[in-house]
Protein backbone atom coordinates (compact mmCIF):
# COMPACT_ATOMS: atom_id res chain seq x y z
CA UNK A 1 0.00 0.00 0.00
CA UNK A 2 1.11 3.12 -0.92
CA UNK A 3 1.92 5.77 1.79
CA UNK A 4 0.45 9.09 2.51
CA UNK A 5 2.93 12.05 3.58
CA UNK A 6 2.56 14.83 5.60
CA UNK A 7 4.59 17.97 4.96
CA UNK A 8 4.78 20.55 7.55
CA UNK A 9 7.54 22.16 9.65
CA UNK A 10 5.23 22.19 12.86
CA UNK A 11 5.74 19.20 14.36
CA UNK A 12 2.53 19.24 16.21
CA UNK A 13 0.51 19.27 12.82
CA UNK A 14 2.45 16.52 11.82
CA UNK A 15 1.47 14.37 14.73
CA UNK A 16 -2.00 15.08 14.41
CA UNK A 17 -2.26 14.57 11.32
CA UNK A 18 0.03 11.01 11.63
CA UNK A 19 -2.35 9.84 14.18
CA UNK A 20 -5.39 10.13 12.52
CA UNK A 21 -4.44 8.83 9.12
CA UNK A 22 -2.60 5.88 10.86
CA UNK A 23 -5.32 5.55 12.63
CA UNK A 24 -8.30 5.89 9.75
CA UNK A 25 -6.01 4.26 7.16
CA UNK A 26 -4.01 1.83 8.47
CA UNK A 27 -1.21 3.15 5.41
CA UNK A 28 2.03 4.33 6.03
CA UNK A 29 2.20 7.37 7.00
CA UNK A 30 5.57 9.21 6.32
CA UNK A 31 6.67 13.38 7.35
CA UNK A 32 8.63 15.41 6.58
CA UNK A 33 9.15 19.39 7.76
CA UNK A 34 10.16 20.90 4.47
CA UNK A 35 10.07 20.82 0.93
CA UNK A 36 13.25 19.26 0.02
CA UNK A 37 12.72 16.20 2.52
CA UNK A 38 9.07 15.73 1.11
CA UNK A 39 10.34 15.54 -2.44
CA UNK A 40 13.52 12.96 -1.60
CA UNK A 41 10.87 10.59 0.46
CA UNK A 42 8.58 10.85 -2.97
CA UNK A 43 11.74 9.81 -4.56
CA UNK A 44 12.61 6.71 -2.43
CA UNK A 45 8.97 5.84 -1.13
CA UNK A 46 5.55 4.90 -3.23
CA UNK A 47 3.43 8.25 -1.95
CA UNK A 48 0.14 8.45 -3.06
CA UNK A 49 -1.43 11.25 -0.77
CA UNK A 50 0.54 14.43 0.27
CA UNK A 51 -0.82 17.07 2.73
CA UNK A 52 1.40 19.80 2.00
CA UNK A 53 1.46 22.74 4.14
CA UNK A 54 1.87 26.35 2.09
CA UNK A 55 3.98 27.82 4.29
CA UNK A 56 7.54 26.11 4.72
CA UNK A 57 11.10 27.22 5.02
CA UNK A 58 12.51 27.05 2.04
CA UNK A 59 10.89 26.10 -0.82
CA UNK A 60 7.54 27.06 -0.07
CA UNK A 61 4.56 24.20 -0.54
CA UNK A 62 3.11 25.93 -4.17
CA UNK A 63 6.65 25.05 -5.28
CA UNK A 64 7.11 21.46 -3.46
CA UNK A 65 3.86 20.54 -5.00
CA UNK A 66 4.44 21.41 -8.56
CA UNK A 67 7.79 20.00 -8.57
CA UNK A 68 6.73 16.68 -7.22
CA UNK A 69 3.33 16.80 -9.71
CA UNK A 70 5.98 16.70 -12.57
CA UNK A 71 7.56 13.98 -11.74
CA UNK A 72 4.45 11.94 -9.78
CA UNK A 73 1.92 13.24 -12.07
CA UNK A 74 -0.99 10.65 -10.65
CA UNK A 75 0.21 12.11 -6.90
CA UNK A 76 -3.08 13.39 -5.17
CA UNK A 77 -1.56 16.95 -2.89
CA UNK A 78 -3.98 18.24 -0.50
CA UNK A 79 -3.29 21.95 0.08
CA UNK A 80 -3.24 22.93 3.77
CA UNK A 81 -2.71 26.47 5.22
CA UNK A 82 -4.56 29.03 7.17
CA UNK A 83 -7.83 30.91 5.84
CA UNK A 84 -6.28 34.76 5.66
CA UNK A 85 -3.94 33.10 2.28
CA UNK A 86 -6.70 32.93 -0.28
CA UNK A 87 -3.83 33.99 -2.80
CA UNK A 88 -1.61 31.14 -1.84
CA UNK A 89 -4.72 28.56 -1.68
CA UNK A 90 -5.47 30.45 -5.24
CA UNK A 91 -1.60 29.23 -6.26
CA UNK A 92 -1.96 26.11 -4.97
CA UNK A 93 -4.95 24.53 -7.00
CA UNK A 94 -3.69 26.00 -9.85
CA UNK A 95 -0.31 24.11 -9.64
CA UNK A 96 -2.38 21.31 -9.31
CA UNK A 97 -3.13 20.75 -5.80
CA UNK A 98 -6.67 18.60 -5.58
CA UNK A 99 -8.12 20.60 -2.80
CA UNK A 100 -7.45 22.59 -0.15
CA UNK A 101 -7.59 22.04 3.85
CA UNK A 102 -8.32 24.76 6.42
CA UNK A 103 -6.29 25.28 9.56
CA UNK A 104 -7.32 24.47 12.76
CA UNK A 105 -9.11 21.47 10.96
CA UNK A 106 -11.55 18.81 12.92
CA UNK A 107 -11.01 14.99 12.33
CA UNK A 108 -14.12 15.10 10.41
CA UNK A 109 -13.19 17.73 7.80
CA UNK A 110 -9.78 15.66 7.50
CA UNK A 111 -11.64 12.32 7.24
CA UNK A 112 -13.99 13.65 4.31
CA UNK A 113 -11.01 15.02 2.37
CA UNK A 114 -9.41 11.39 2.54
CA UNK A 115 -13.16 9.86 1.57
CA UNK A 116 -12.94 12.04 -1.71
CA UNK A 117 -8.94 11.42 -2.50
CA UNK A 118 -7.52 7.98 -0.83
CA UNK A 119 -9.48 4.72 -0.99
CA UNK A 120 -10.23 4.36 3.07
CA UNK A 121 -10.84 0.73 4.35
CA UNK A 122 -14.12 0.01 5.66
CA UNK A 123 -12.85 -0.59 9.26
CA UNK A 124 -12.01 3.20 8.72
CA UNK A 125 -15.11 4.28 8.41
CA UNK A 126 -16.17 3.13 11.32
CA UNK A 127 -14.79 5.09 13.51
CA UNK A 128 -16.23 7.51 15.43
Amino acid sequence: MAAVLIVDDAGFVRKILQNLLTEVLGAPVLEASNGDQAIAICRSEPVSLVFMDLVLPGKNGVETAAELLASFPHMKIIAVSTIDQQWLKEKALAAGCVAFLEKPFTHATVRKMLSQYYAIPKRGVHHG
